[in-house]
């Protein structure tokens, strides 16, 4: 039983650490001989065959892709050599800029040289499921059983806190959960069906925690797991996204761009004024200021140029935040011709009249979030006149909130 970490063991976390962030953040083309045999691995892994591995320049390549070739059955005879007529005209009222030459071209290559009976007869439900299941039930448990028990809880909390937990909020918490955000939000808008994805780079918060405590911890027990220290490492290195079926695997590039920051709690979020926070090669990309996902127009405008009246019409109060952030308190009180009716006595709180533009004043809440130093503006009833009559509509209370939501 291990009951603490000796100085060169605590000493090695940050190195493991940086080596699964770092892996998660690559920007390098996936190097697509070693991401096939580790496709070609976890299918075998899970008892499942696959037949062929279509290499996709993006996530949401991959999804048009299935897209087409589930809902298109005219596509299996017209995409050998041209794409023409209706089917293409309208499919690209649903492509996002930049993307339909990359699509097209991608389609005909890898159909061109594939049997498309296999194709159609295997684009059923994905295994998503049975992967994961194969993957946990067969390998991630019994490590768990074998590794985890043979240390003491306070050493145990201390690879929680300092790998698992730091790898989750930077990659699955951060670059997974608003790559799939926005995803489900464009091909939602587009009508388009989402398939669930696997982003085994960005899902390594454990199998970095088990590579630490295999290799620094118990090393004279690697062989006995060496299919985790080998293969399983490999299949979480090499790979950035897949979309699984029977016979088929779908595989995405890895971004050609990530931009981040640093947030208040040392965490990277995805963060870019000016441009987008992660592109692909084929064009696909998408903005966010501070963690945030917002519009390409409230990153990319300049904060001089950005209209002030965006905040009035904005819907989400995390990105109402991050426009007053952009745009700044006063040039945005300014704009609309803000005057304070009412201000608590901490000044943590001012009830601002703001015009509307349409011939009507209406309050505003101007509230500062004290964990982040950053102010909000919330709009709140007509018929508030005061601080204390605006909390009690926001909150239902007349008590000042612990934290701002």
């Amino acid at each position: 039983m291990i009951d603490k970490l000796t100085k060169e063991q605590e000493e090695k976390i940050p190195v493991y650490l940086k080596k699964w962030l770092d892996n998660g953040y690559s920007t390098q083309p996936l190097d697509r001989e070693k991401t096939a045999e580790s496709i070609k691995w976890i299918y075998e892994f899970s008892r499942m065959e696959s037949h062929y591995m279509w290499f996709c320049d993006s996530p949401m390549q991959i999804q048009l892709i299935i897209h087409l070739l589930k809902s298109e059955g005219l596509l299996k005879y017209n995409i050998n050599y041209n794409i023409t007529g209706n089917l293409a005209d309208n499919l690209r009222k649903n492509l996002p800029d930049n993307l339909g030459d990359n699509l097209w071209e991608n389609l005909r290559d890898n159909i061109r040289y594939n049997l498309l009976d296999t194709i159609w007869d295997n684009l059923g439900e994905t295994l998503m499921t049975n992967l994961r299941n194969k993957l946990w039930d067969t390998l991630v448990n019994n490590i768990r059983d074998n590794l985890w028990d043979t240390l003491r809880e306070n050493t145990r909390d201390k690879l929680w806190d300092n790998i698992r937990a730091n790898i989750w909020d930077n990659l699955k918490g951060n670059l997974k959960a608003n790559l799939w955000a926005n995803l489900n939000e464009t091909l939602k808008n587009s009508k388009i069906d989402f398939n669930y994805f696997f982003s085994p780079s960005l899902e390594s918060y454990w199998v970095g925690t088990y590579d630490f405590i295999l290799n620094e911890l118990l090393p004279e027990r690697k062989d006995e797991f060496s299919v985790f220290n080998t293969k399983c490492i490999g299949f979480y290195k090499n790979t950035f996204l897949i979309i699984p079926f029977n016979g088929i695997c779908f595989i995405s590039e890895r971004p050609t761009l990530i931009k981040t920051i640093k947030s208040t709690n040392d965490r990277r979020v995805l963060h870019c004024d000016g441009g987008p926070c992660m592109t692909f090669k084929d064009g696909y990309e998408f903005h966010a200021l501070n963690g945030i996902r917002v519009s390409k127009e409230i990153a990319e405008t300049p904060s001089h140029l950005l209209d002030s009246n965006i905040v009035l019409k904005e819907n989400n109060a995390d990105v109402r935040r991050e426009i007053v952030r952009k745009i700044g308190t006063e040039k945005l009180c300014n704009d609309l011709n803000a005057k304070c009716i009412d201000k608590s006595p901490d000044g943590m709180y001012e009830l601002l009249m703001l015009d509307l533009k349409d011939g009507r004043m209406r309050p505003y809440l101007k509230m500062i979030n004290p964990s982040i130093g950053v102010y909000h503006i919330e709009g709140v009833h007509p018929d508030c006149t005061t601080v204390e009559s605006a909390l009690m509509f926001r909150n239902g209370t007349s008590q000042k909130p612990i934290k701002l939501t």
